[in-house]
């Protein structure tokens, strides 16, 4: 393991030291740090060189696990966040693309893509355009889904229009569900 502070994960990852095993949960645990740490205000903060040797150690370990496992959705995440962080956004669109592909219908990645999508907005195009509107609708399909849309709809006003638009075509139920959600965000942070 890398240490629990992004700034431990951080060195260890940049320097080498830290790189998937052959097991499932070692990539699990990297790819995730690699997530969380590669958009961070920590990772924002470093030095140039400091920060690229991060996201090239991310990238690279990604790139070698969709080549080993062309279905491993978490991989081409994490490309796609590094890919916009290096400001690569023709790869970005690629990498999010096959992040859909390998799980279109997985909650949590669901969640992170859309995250990612949202954004860069302005970078995507209409495939991408297209794929987060799916990963809106697999999100009205669960509880934890339609609470993180609702917390999201509450806090960036910039994306209602679209996110109205999508949560229109989900079924009444979810939809009522969502309403009463957002009511309850609205609630506690009065």
């Amino acid at each position: 393991m890398a240490g629990f502070s992004s700034e431990r994960r951080f060195a260890s990852i940049g320097s080498g030291q830290y790189v998937m095993g052959e097991s499932l949960w070692s990539k699990d645990l990297i790819f995730r740090d690699c997530l969380t740490d590669s958009s961070s205000l920590f990772s924002k903060a470093q030095p140039g060189l400091r920060r690229l040797d991060f996201l090239t150690a991310c990238l690279s370990q990604a790139r070698e696990a969709t080549a080993e496992m062309p279905q491993y959705a978490r991989a081409w995440l994490v490309a796609a966040a590094v890919d916009m962080e290096l400001q690569h956004p023709e790869a970005f669109l690629a990498d999010l693309a096959m992040a859909t592909k390998a799980a279109p219908s997985v909650q949590w990645l669901a969640e992170r893509r859309s995250e990612l999508a949202e954004r860069h907005l302005a970078v995507l195009d209409a495939e991408a355009l297209a794929n987060l509107d799916a990963d809106t609708l697999v999100m009205m399909q669960s509880d934890v889904g339609r609470r993180a849309l609702a917390k999201r709809y509450f806090q960036r006003p910039a994306i209602r229009g679209r996110l109205q638009s999508v949560i229109a075509k989900a079924p009444a139920d979810a939809q009522t569900d969502f309403v009463a959600k957002f009511k309850q965000i609205a609630q506690q942070t009065r």
